[in-house]
């Protein structure tokens, strides 16, 4: 036993000074003299695991338990390294185990509750970090991981209380300050918001800290920092994954008739992005195509999954599977064009797309931005949403489609309902803005408010919204000078009354420079006409696509000034109004943007190209179809 423990010494010594192979020999022998030794397995499996050895390292975490099954510490181990593969429910058996067995395990507690969060099981992830808390009530680590599970539900004050903590703490924590943005921007809080805007600026453009792109496109347009935000964020989301696969082979399955496509997501159920793209897969050319899917997230058991699901020639669920696991199906499957739906949205796993399991990557619909990755070849897009002036901020090749980049069309039935019903004066001029609330900044709301005040029979209608964003948004009308009651906000129904309720706004309301994306799609298709004002990044010229696209280019506006003035002439101007809306029902039936057969032969025209690019051995490039 002495020679075994002497062994085992060295060896941490070892493994402290980055010697790895050293130390992974000398715990080796120490096992060899004592094959019980639970520590020297567990150190065993640690060393494994920075090895990039993680089958090894999970047999050692095993032999670490069976030598000790009251090792707090082997389980604690073991349930780390599965999370970090995806198996999460059994890391979350293996946290259990650590914790019943010590049940003051700071990490333990710590690390199930981001388990638990990423389960959305949140109650009982705050429940933990609670516990943490009482113990380590200076860990920056632990109020940023409490202030993201308040974000999750949706107490945005809470949320901003804990990153600002977390922050105070650390204030290089990789992370605490873009949450701090996130939650500000969630809550419409924007006297915090401007006061972080211009360190904001400052460390996206320097790379010191990740910011969300989806948080920073609703503050800037400028092409050239969000190219640098995304560039920081997928750095933070990459950590120190060194996953890079070769390009996978483009002569794979190259018979000339199906092309095998992939489309990759966490938002195949009952999210917006679901919504637009059970469309297109429905209506693929199945004599020319192969579709995959392979979901990222949650099985919510809905009905759209199902239609999903089943306009797919094969459906597999890579939610539990590792990063390495995942790419290494999509290989097998030999897929030709694999198509990520996420872009630095949530719930995205760009580890497994920079392992290159397809030969041609692509980022399409669920995030308009750049990747500003190595992985990506191209990005779906138009003329109108992503010009030639834009085009170098990018680092994905250019793949345009004729009319707009949007699908047309939710693909979901509407359900009527009145206006009494929901609330809504039956005279009333209303003004509708379904967008997410982060996408409000000051300057729109400012110009709502004074749209609001040059017709006293109109009102503002918004999505639900948590408790902070009320009070922040009817404090800021009643600094205006209009009354809080004039601002209304829709209960949550299911997603085909939402539909239906479009009919009975009068005017939607597109903030900047974020844009509506589909919310006014929604809208449009519902007959209600959208009033945008575009700016220079892709995210702020997607309501312009759409309404070039319905051959309505003078809801199009390009300052703030116009903006304003138009919605007031449109809201005193009845006539002009139905009008418009007349045109708008005639174009629905007709234009381009609402004609699926249009939209679906350019898209897998699009496909074709790229896939005739890459047999040729050709770099990735911009093209038109």
């Amino acid at each position: 036993m002495e020679e075994s423990e002497q062994s085992y010494r060295a060896a941490v010594s070892h493994h402290e000074a980055g010697r790895l192979l050293d130390a992974l020999a000398l715990y080796d022998q120490a096992l060899h003299v004592h094959q019980d030794f639970a520590k020297a397995h567990c150190a065993r499996a640690q060393v494994l695991w920075s090895l990039d050895r993680r089958d090894e390292a999970l047999k050692a975490t095993a032999q670490a338990i069976a030598s000790a099954p009251r090792f707090a510490e082997a389980y604690y181990n073991r349930a780390y390294m599965l999370q970090r593969q995806q198996r999460s429910l059994e890391a979350l058996s293996a946290y259990d185990m650590a914790l019943a067995i010590k049940p003051d395990f700071v990490e333990a507690l710590n690390n199930r509750a981001g388990l638990l969060q990423s389960l959305r099981r949140y109650r009982e992830a705050l429940e933990d970090l609670d516990r943490v808390v009482a113990v380590r009530p200076q860990s920056a680590s632990v109020y940023y991981n409490r202030g993201s599970v308040l974000l999750e539900l949706e107490d945005l004050q809470g949320a901003q209380e804990n990153f600002a903590r977390a922050h105070g703490l650390a204030p290089d924590h990789p992370n605490a300050f873009g949450s701090l943005v996130t939650a500000a921007a969630g809550a419409c809080d924007w006297d915090r918001v401007e006061e972080l805007t211009p360190q904001m600026i400052k460390v996206a453009s320097e790379g010191r800290c990740p910011v969300p792109p989806v948080i920073m496109l609703g503050q800037t347009d400028d092409p050239e920092m969000l190219h640098k935000c995304a560039k920081t964020n997928l750095a933070s989301l990459l950590g120190e994954d060194r996953g890079v696969g070769s390009v996978a082979s483009a002569r794979m399955l190259d018979d000339g008739k199906r092309l095998r496509v992939a489309y990759i997501s966490s938002d195949f159920g009952a999210h917006p992005v679901g919504w637009q793209i059970v469309g297109v897969i429905e209506r693929h050319d199945l004599t020319r195509f192969d579709i995959t899917g392979l979901s990222l997230g949650p099985q919510d058991g809905g009905p759209l999954r199902s239609r999903i699901m089943s306009g797919c020639d094969r459906f597999y669920d890579l939610s539990a599977m590792s990063d390495e696991a995942a790419a290494e199906l999509i290989r097998q499957e030999e897929i030709q064009i694999l198509v990520d739906l996420n872009g630095q949205t949530q719930g995205w796993r760009p580890s497994i797309l920079q392992r290159r399991p397809a030969p041609v990557q692509v980022s399409y619909l669920g995030y308009t931005g750049t990747t500003a990755s190595d992985f990506m070849d191209y990005v779906i897009a138009d003329a109108q949403v992503l010009p030639s002036a834009i085009e170098p901020f990018y680092s994905e090749r250019i793949a345009r489609l004729p009319d707009s980049f949007w699908p047309p069309g939710p693909s979901r039935i509407s359900t009527e309902s009145s206006r009494g019903q929901n609330g809504l004066p039956e005279d009333a001029m209303v003004f509708c803005a379904f967008n997410n609330h982060h996408k409000i900044n000051r300057s729109m709301f400012t110009c709502w408010m004074r749209i609001l005040g040059a017709m006293p029979n109109s009102l503002l209608w918004l999505r639900w919204a948590p408790e902070a964003v009320v009070h922040n948004l009817r404090q800021a009308a009643a600094y205006h000078d209009v009354s809080p009651t004039r601002i209304l906000f829709a209960p949550v129904v299911d997603a085909e009354l939402h539909l239906g309720r479009h009919r009975l706004a009068d005017l939607y309301l597109d903030t900047s420079p974020y844009n509506a994306h589909s919310s006014a799609s929604d809208a449009l298709c519902m007959g209600l006409p959208v009033l945008t004002l575009r700016s220079r990044s892709f995210a702020g010229r997607v309501a312009s696509s759409m309404l070039h696209a319905l051959a309505l280019p003078e809801l199009v506006t390009d300052t703030l000034e116009d903006y304003e003035a138009l919605a007031i002439m449109l809201g005193r101007n009845k006539a002009c109004m139905e009008e418009l809306k007349t045109r708008l029902q005639a174009q629905i039936a007709t234009a381009p943007f609402c004609d699926w057969k249009r939209y679906q032969e350019s898209l897998e025209a699009a496909y074709w190209t790229m896939w005739s690019i890459a047999r040729k051995g050709e770099e990735p490039q911009s093209f038109s179809v």
